[in-house]
C-alpha cells in the first residue's frame, strides 16, 4: 500500500512539474505574442505615421503641380497673345512697306522703272509694273509686264499667290480687250 502512496506521490509530483513546464512554455508564448503585438503596433503606427506623411507630401506635391500647370497655362496664353502681337506687327510692317516699294533700291527692282508705272493691286499680287517706251520697236523688244509682290522678313507667298506665280511663269498669260456697250 505504501508503494501506491509513493506511486500517488510520484505521479504527482511529476504532473505538477509537467503542468509547471507547460505553464512555462504558455507564459513565455504570451509574453513572445505580446512582444509580438506590440512591435506589430509599432509598425502599425510608424507604417499609418509614414503614410500620412506620404499623403501630406503628395497634397503638397498636387499643389505644386496645379500651381505650375496655371502658371504654364498662363504662359502659353502670353506666348499666343505675344505671337499675335508679333504677327500683327509684321503684317503691319508689310503693308507699310508694299506702299513704299516704289521708292526703294532694290535689286529685283530696275532703276529704270517709272514709278507713275507701278500699279498697286493689293491683293493677291501687290503691283503690276508697267515697263515700256513711246516706241513700238523698243517695247516689243525691251518691253515688259512686271507682277510684283511685296514681302517682309521670313512670310513667304500664299498658295493662291504661288499658283498665280506659276502660271505668269508658264506663259499663260493674254490680252483680252471687252467692249460693252
Amino acid at each position: 500500500m505504501w508503494w501506491t502512496v509513493a506511486y500517488l506521490i510520484v505521479f504527482t509530483v511529476l504532473a505538477w512539474l509537467f503542468f509547471q513546464k507547460l505553464t512555462n512554455r504558455y507564459e513565455a508564448e504570451i509574453t513572445r505574442l505580446k512582444q509580438d503585438q506590440n512591435t506589430i503596433e509599432t509598425v502599425t503606427q510608424s507604417f499609418e505615421n509614414t503614410l500620412t506623411e506620404q499623403r501630406t507630401s503628395l497634397s503638397l506635391l498636387r499643389t505644386e503641380c496645379d500651381r505650375q500647370l496655371e502658371m504654364i497655362d498662363k504662359l502659353h496664353n502670353e506666348v499666343r497673345h505675344q505671337k499675335g502681337r508679333a504677327a500683327s506687327q509684321a503684317t503691319l510692317k508689310g503693308q507699310a512697306l508694299e506702299k513704299w516699294a516704289p521708292f526703294v533700291d532694290h535689286p529685283n527692282i530696275d532703276t529704270d522703272w517709272k514709278i507713275e508705272n507701278w500699279s498697286f493691286l493689293g491683293s493677291p499680287i501687290d503691283y503690276i509694273v508697267w515697263h515700256y517706251s513711246t516706241k513700238k520697236e523698243d517695247n516689243l523688244r525691251d518691253g515688259k509686264v512686271v507682277f510684283l509682290d511685296v514681302k517682309a522678313g521670313k512670310s513667304g507667298l500664299t498658295t493662291k499667290q504661288r499658283r498665280i506665280r506659276d502660271i505668269i511663269e508658264a506663259g499663260n498669260v493674254e490680252w483680252r480687250t471687252i467692249r460693252l456697250d
